[in-house]
């Protein structure tokens, strides 16, 4: 997932973050979270309002089509 190209305007993760009203960060970090239950994803932050928003991604209900669609745009 660290090809630099994921969040681009128009890309899946984008989509994706749109339609769950999040940041395409929070919509990575809950695609780790989907990708697998035993997966300990720890982001880095710089500010209370990074770690605040790293938290909500926990929360993102991540649909099956847009995690494929996602995995597909990371190989």
């Amino acid at each position: 997932m660290a090809t630099g190209n994921l969040a681009t305007e128009g890309s899946p993760l984008t989509k994706a973050a749109q339609q769950h009203n999040a940041a395409p960060a929070q919509l990575a970090l809950a695609w780790l979270l989907k990708r697998s239950p035993v997966m300990l994803v720890i982001p880095s932050t710089s500010s209370a309002e990074h770690l605040a928003e790293n938290v909500k991604a926990a929360q993102i209900q991540l649909r099956d089509d847009a995690f494929e669609a996602i995995a597909r745009s990371s190989v």
